[in-house]
């Protein structure tokens, strides 16, 4: 059977203890009163002896140490490792429920306190239930290294004498509490006392790594878009079915006056994302007003409806959906002014400038009111005479207006130029009902939003729809100096504003689709770099720790960590307040043990023993200042365990080590 380097060995031979006569050599001899057997007046040397022993090897021990710290150093790489899976996997879920943000919590919180419990509390399962137990999670940082503590306080009892009170702090040093007391005892003793400020500042810098874990992340609550997950469900949408006061439709009149102003109006202050095929319009992560492409031939642009959670009164965080409208130009024709002469209107009902107009194929002739044009302006025009979602010839299909605009001259040069650009609205791409899709009538009336007024001329019976809206030079819509397809782009663009601006503030309705909901997201601090270096660090001091225990304890004989063998060690000591003393804490009990032998001294109750050629060894209070741990040899490569002033420090032992041999 073999434990911590030691071998039992029955045993046949006559009684090991025996009295030693005057000429015997042998070094080291425990006698009298102070021999691990006990009480005063008893023989050193009983007659009855124990039946065995164990072979004690220093190399054995070693690599019990070794290999009980290696298997600590697993659990330690292996939580480590559990800890970085923990955070990568919930770094990849980006955004997740409340309920699984408690499931991370727990989960890396009981981690990292396994990972604390294998680092810093006894591998003795009793012993860490019984922290647990007590709920001494949060303390567990002052147990740390406990378990190197109780193997090097040997090589530390065997080094050098020490006081009783020393030696019994010395026995404790697990807690760090008693190296604050041993450093405070032995203030003027730097061998101990620079050891002890040492060890206090590697558990603390071993406690802040270990913190600094909680450091290298944050779980932060959602806030905006960028920061939900989805489910199935009721969610919050546009009512696309016209434009809206409240949640009152508007008439003709202000339906075409309210989409000229929410073209105006939308969004102030931003502008449109780029995007080159419809596919960048869908992926995009960010949340334009509007998309928009500009190629030879095609002004196009582009608005992705949303959904809201009903409980998102304030519509902070939409889900973007795969619902798509454009707004687009196609080829406009251009006409060179002819003349232009003042004057009523065709209809009679205004004074206007009346301008004949051509090009190369198609000659015709219009009116703008006065109160419509200026110098280096541009004017938008639409010619039907029916309202938009009626027209006829100024319809270029189901969801498609011709609308005009006017280029006026620059003074001092009196040519002009009139566009006529077919402006089309798609329908909504992806839809699954008809109240994700925006109607034909709301379509053509956003085609002309350019132009309108919500006016109209003429007797109540006839009304005349004819509208125009005047853009000043510098302002967004005129277009002087500009490239000529930019007249269609801008009644495209306008368009586009207007039918986005109508999704955004119309009344919703509710539909089934894609609910957004605030998550949390796990962000993981400088890109993991520090996270790496952190862990590292902690994985290999504990590696340096468990082999710096190993090399360090290799000269001593390690004793079991049991309250029972540590009793029969201290026996020697105590047994000077045998029934006395009993309810005196650590400190006052070395006082009365120093004193109770100070008095037996005096009273002469001490005896003197021979040892060797004659040489003698008091057991005074003096004596018992000086206390060793270490063998104390009995003869034969048998030894003895002991701690007391009869036994010699580590230096003067061969090699500076404790022997190999059968110990009792």
């Amino acid at each position: 059977m073999e434990s911590m380097g030691y071998e039992l060995h029955d045993l046949s031979v006559q009684p090991p203890y025996r009295r030693l006569s005057s000429n015997t050599s042998e070094e080291n001899v425990l006698e009298a009163d102070q021999g691990p057997l006990g009480g005063q007046g008893e023989s050193l040397h009983p007659q009855t002896a124990p039946t065995k022993t164990k072979a004690f090897d220093s190399a054995r021990q070693t690599r019990t140490l070794l290999f009980k710290g290696f298997l600590r150093w697993i659990g330690t790489v292996i939580s480590t490792a559990l800890i970085v899976v923990t955070l990568r996997i919930y770094e990849g879920k980006r955004n997740f429920p409340s309920d699984q943000k408690t499931v991370f919590n727990t989960v890396i919180i009981a981690l990292i306190l396994g990972w604390g419990l294998n680092l810093f509390v006894s591998h003795d399962p009793a012993k860490a239930k019984r922290l647990a137990a007590h709920g001494r999670w949060l303390t567990m940082s002052q147990e740390a290294c406990m378990e190197s503590a109780r193997v090097v306080r040997w090589r530390i009892l065997a080094e050098e004498p020490h006081t009783k009170r020393e030696a019994d702090l010395i026995l404790g040093i697990e807690n760090l509490l008693n190296v604050c007391a041993l450093g405070w005892e032995s203030f003027n003793k730097p061998r101990i006392l620079i050891p002890c400020l040492l060890w206090l500042l590697f558990n603390v810098l071993t406690q802040v790594l270990v913190a600094s874990v909680s450091l290298t992340y944050t779980v932060d609550d959602g806030k905006t878009y960028s920061d939900t997950y989805l489910t199935n469900g009721t969610v919050n949408a546009s009512n696309l079915t016209g434009y809206f006061n409240g949640y009152i439709p508007l008439r003709a009149e202000d339906n075409q006056a309210v989409a000229h102003i929410y073209g105006e109006v939308a969004p102030a202050g931003k502008n449109c994302e780029p995007y080159k095929d419809i596919e960048q319009v869908y992926n995009s992560s960010n949340d334009p007003p509007y998309f928009c492409r500009r190629t030879p031939g095609k002004q196009e642009f582009a608005y992705r409806f949303k959904e809201y959670n009903y409980h998102d009164s304030q519509r902070m965080y939409p889900f973007f959906t795969n619902r798509v409208i454009t707004a687009s130009s196609g080829v406009c024709f251009n006409y060179i002014e002819l003349k232009h002469t003042l004057g009523p209107d065709l209809y009679n009902h205004m004074a206007a400038a009346n301008y004949t107009f051509s090009n190369s194929t198609y000659n015709s002739s219009i009116s703008i009111p006065v109160s419509s044009e200026g110098w280096t302006a541009t004017t938008y025009i639409y010619r039907g005479t029916k309202p938009p979602h009626l027209a006829e010839v100024n319809s270029c299909g189901d969801r498609c207006m011709w609308i005009w605009a006017h280029r006026a001259s620059v003074p001092g040069n009196d040519t002009s130029t009139f566009y006529q650009c077919p402006i089309t609205i798609s329908e909504v791409s992806n839809t699954t009902t008809d109240l994700q899709d925006v109607p034909n009538s709301v379509a053509r009336v956003a085609a002309a939003s350019i132009a309108l007024q919500g006016r109209w001329t003429g007797p109540l019976e006839n009304k005349i729809w004819t509208q125009y809206q005047f853009y000043a030079v510098n302002t967004p819509w005129e277009t002087h100096f500009l490239p000529d397809e930019r007249a269609g782009a801008n009644m495209a663009e306008f368009a586009l504003r207007s039918l986005a601006t109508m999704a955004e503030r119309n009344p919703s309705i509710r539909i089934s689709g894609r609910v957004p909901h605030l998550g949390s997201r796990l962000q993981i601090y400088n890109h993991w770099h520090y996270v790496v270096a952190l862990l590292a660090c902690i994985v290999s001091v504990h590696f340096a720790l468990l082999v710096a225990t190993a090399w360090v304890t290799k000269s001593v004989v390690v004793t079991d960590d049991s309250f029972v063998a540590i009793a029969r060690l201290l026996n020697g000591m105590t047994k000077e307040v045998e029934g006395k003393c009993t309810l005196l804490r650590g400190k006052p009990l070395c006082e009365a043990i120093t004193e109770e032998q100070g008095r037996r001294r005096d009273d002469g109750e001490i005896e003197r023993h021979e040892q060797g050629e004659g040489q003698a060894i008091e057991e005074s209070a003096h004596a018992s200042d000086g206390i060793v741990y270490g063998p104390v040899s009995m003869g034969g490569g048998n030894y003895v365990l002991h701690m007391g002033k009869s036994v010699k420090s580590l230096k003067q032992w061969d090699g500076g080590r404790h022997p190999d041999g059968n110990f009792f």
